[in-house]
């Protein structure tokens, strides 16, 4: 788990995450009536499982506001920006693709390179 401001000041941050784990509390809370109720005792590992979910959550708040507020800061630490193309980046490509090809399909719609032919391999060898 990490704990990743996305650029939020860390005050900010931390208010965030206190404000996401008084609601985990106030939940765990109500995790222990009813399993005392149903005589089930809790393990120490729930404390941890029940920090990172905070801390998940949390950094999810803070990527969404970042979002909202600052966009340009969410695309400055994305780290896939370089290496995936946007969706409309995608788009565009395919849209100048699809340009392409019906253009190369009117062009040689009377045979592959304007020229009859039985096979669209020039160097296929007949036998």
């Amino acid at each position: 788990m990490t704990l990743d401001t996305y650029g939020l000041p860390e005050e900010e941050y931390l208010a965030i995450f206190e404000k996401k784990a008084e609601f985990a509390c106030r939940a765990l809370g109500i995790v222990e009536r009813i399993a005392f109720r149903y005589n089930i005792e809790l393990e120490p590992k729930l404390f941890w499982d029940l920090y990172q979910e905070i801390g998940y959550a949390t950094d999810d708040a803070c990527r969404v506001k970042q979002k909202k507020e600052d966009p340009q800061a969410i695309e400055e630490r994305s780290y896939t920006s370089t290496i995936y193309p946007t969706t409309s980046a995608v788009f565009t490509e395919v849209q100048k693709l699809e340009k392409l090809m019906n253009t190369f399909i009117e062009q040689n719609k009377d045979g592959f390179l304007g020229e009859e032919r039985e096979s669209n391999f020039p160097t296929e060898l007949k036998e």
